[in-house]
């Protein structure tokens, strides 16, 4: 469950902790996963991508930017408006739909379908953190066998 109430697979919440001026600031992630995530290794995969990709834009000093609301433009990305919420969303989703795609697999839920990205529905909501999170759509095996 969210700050605000509502459901998610994960959440992960960043702060820079301060130990004084001899031990220095510490920055920690701290996630957590609904037993949701856990209901097959595709969407496990898929949740982790999502989660580390806030600990990337944290750790690149993009927060306040990622947090920002974004006007989405076109009808196909209105219908995924709570999932689109901000910058940072957009972004982090885009990528998760890549990386779904590039590891062959569907259903998974909370993905949103690659019609919303292609260059028709396409916004640019920020460079920056589209350039941050580039290499995150890989192809894995979680095939441990």
């Amino acid at each position: 469950m969210t700050s605000d109430g509502k459901s998610a697979l994960g959440v992960t919440r960043s702060d820079i902790v301060d130990h004084g001026f001899w031990r220095g600031k510490q920055t920690v992630h701290e996630m957590y996963l609904s037993h949701n995530a856990f209901s097959s290794r595709e969407q496990l995969a898929y949740v982790m991508q999502h989660e580390l990709n806030h600990v990337r834009i944290f750790n690149a000093g993009l927060s306040d930017i990622a947090s920002r609301e974004i006007q989405l433009k076109s009808p196909a990305a209105q219908k995924y408006s709570e999932l689109l919420d901000n910058i940072g969303h957009y972004h982090i989703q885009e990528y998760g739909t890549k990386f779904l795609e590039i590891n062959g697999w569907s259903g998974i839920r909370s993905s949103i379908p690659s019609s919303v990205f292609n260059s028709v529905n396409y916004q640019m909501a920020n460079q920056k953190i589209w350039k941050l999170l580039s290499n995150t759509a890989f192809k894995i095996n979680i095939n441990f066998r």
